[in-house]
């Protein structure tokens, strides 16, 4: 698997996170318009003030076997990486 460099970027308590994906684990949205984010050595952040991680965000986008789906983030209860 080759390094990433797409980021999910947020804020939280006056700090500004950019933290590739490689680093995470789960991204589930709270119910205050931000995003819970656990990092796989097992710190959760709740993210804000970016639309990668509150209510502004567009969906997600799934790409497997030749198909494409947007998934609107209000359908979205989880995303769990591997």
């Amino acid at each position: 698997m080759s390094p990433t460099r797409e980021t999910l970027d947020g804020e939280t308590e006056g700090l500004d996170w950019s933290i590739p994906f490689g680093e995470i684990a789960s991204i589930r949205p709270v119910p205050d318009g931000r995003s819970e984010v656990r990092l796989r050595d097992g710190r959760v952040l709740t993210l804000g003030g970016s639309n990668d991680v509150d209510e502004s965000n567009r969906g997600v986008v799934v790409e497997a076997d030749g198909t494409t789906i947007v998934l609107s983030l209000g359908a979205i209860t989880a995303v769990e990486f591997d």
